[in-house]
């Protein structure tokens, strides 16, 4: 069982670490707010069972894919479009033609989020 309060896993009531009960409130990965269901009131995201780590919603696309692209194509906002970012991909390719040191600024800004597996697909889900 994970803890709701920590994310600990644990076996019984009381949580080792922090000292809650299972029963604790349940919160949001995403958000960090109050949740009582399976979904967020707040955010919509899927709150995870106590059975399951609470790691929250990730996207369905490849983060290794969107490094290549934006590593490659980077400059056209490929990666960008990949991740349902049509508006922002536009957005890339018009700053690295019009304005490339800023362009350029843009893509290495992404390829760091990428990496580090803080990059978010349109629905605001970390991807996979």
């Amino acid at each position: 069982m994970w803890c709701p309060n920590c994310g600990h896993e644990f076996n019984g009531v009381v949580c080792p670490r922090c000292g809650r009960s299972s029963a604790a409130r349940r919160y949001c990965p995403r958000c960090g707010s109050q949740a009582a269901g399976n979904y967020c009131s707040f955010c919509g995201a899927r709150i995870p069972s106590s059975g399951e780590p609470p790691l929250g919603d990730s996207s369905d696309k490849n983060r290794w894919i969107a490094f290549f692209l934006c590593l490659f194509l980077g400059g056209l906002g490929i990666h960008r479009f990949y991740t349902g970012k049509v508006g922002t991909g536009i957005l890339w390719a018009l700053l690295f033609v019009l304005l490339p040191g800023i362009g350029i600024l843009a893509v290495l800004v992404d390829l760091v989020f990428i990496v580090m597996g803080k990059f978010r697909d349109k629905a605001g889900r970390y991807l996979r």
